[in-house]
């Protein structure tokens, strides 16, 4: 057995998972770093993981050269409102 000097990691099972290491986008929501959020929720996700999402207005899955976009790890697409990662519209 190996013993550590505080209680601070949330998955011993996991090396990969731990206080010191780095937020990421995954899909399967894993709190890499610790801190009780994930991916879009937490502040401290690497941007290089993440995706720019445009809106799509009139759903011809191209999104508008004029939206600024939002870099995200998940699909913001919700009701009404559809997003794509190509803004060539």
């Amino acid at each position: 057995n190996e013993y550590s000097l505080n209680n601070v990691d949330c998955d011993d099972s996991n090396a990969e998972v731990h206080p010191a290491r780095l937020e990421l986008c995954d899909d399967f929501n894993v709190d890499e770093n610790c801190n009780g959020l994930v991916d879009d929720d937490d502040g401290m996700t690497v941007a290089s993981t993440k995706t720019w999402f445009y809106v799509d207005a009139d759903g011809d899955s191209f999104g508008d050269m004029d939206d600024a976009g939002q870099l995200l790890c998940d699909d913001p697409s919700s009701s009404g409102t559809y997003y794509v990662t190509d803004n060539s519209d």
